[in-house]
């Protein structure tokens, strides 16, 4: 019966000092939030990269300067009933392959024997793409592969 009773009191214990700390410390108004949602003024995040449209195709420019690069490798994604894209449609000025995905609507694309990559070079280009199509785009993850072997998540906007 003490088992119970001390389990029982450190139960209690456990639950009054978790709301101590939700209403107290962590404050009433932005309970388990973050500051950044509770921002009044536009907070700027700096992007890797960064999917944009020119007349009739979509093209993936690099905002920053990336020495050593292996690959760069990414999901496009897209609703395929207002998206008509094919492999043909995608090129790059580098050695690049696509695949489709079987399971979702995208394709997996891999840009390779980059070196090194500057601030706004043009590291994808799909081509035949309305400004309505390109609303219905998104790349869904993007990494960059060092010819060391290591693997780099970087970050994208949509311009």
């Amino acid at each position: 019966m003490t088992k119970l009773k001390e389990n029982l009191i450190a139960f209690f214990g456990a639950v009054v000092l978790s709301l101590w700390v939700v209403f107290f410390i962590n404050s009433w108004t932005n309970n388990l939030a973050t500051s950044m949602l509770w921002q009044k003024k536009n907070i700027q995040i700096t992007a890797d990269t960064q999917l944009k449209y020119v007349s009739w195709s979509v093209e993936l420019v690099s905002l920053k300067n990336i020495g050593n690069v292996a690959s760069v490798s990414l999901e496009l994604l897209f609703d395929s009933s207002k998206v008509k894209l094919s492999q043909d449609d995608i090129n790059s000025d580098y050695n690049v392959s696509a695949t489709k995905k079987q399971w979702w609507n995208g394709y997996d694309i891999i840009v390779s024997n980059l070196l090194t990559v500057k601030k706004g070079w043009v590291l994808l280009k799909i081509k035949n793409i309305t400004k309505k199509q390109y609303g219905n785009m998104n790349v869904g993850h993007i990494q960059l592969i060092d010819n060391n072997g290591r693997v780099l998540n970087l970050s994208n906007k949509k311009k």
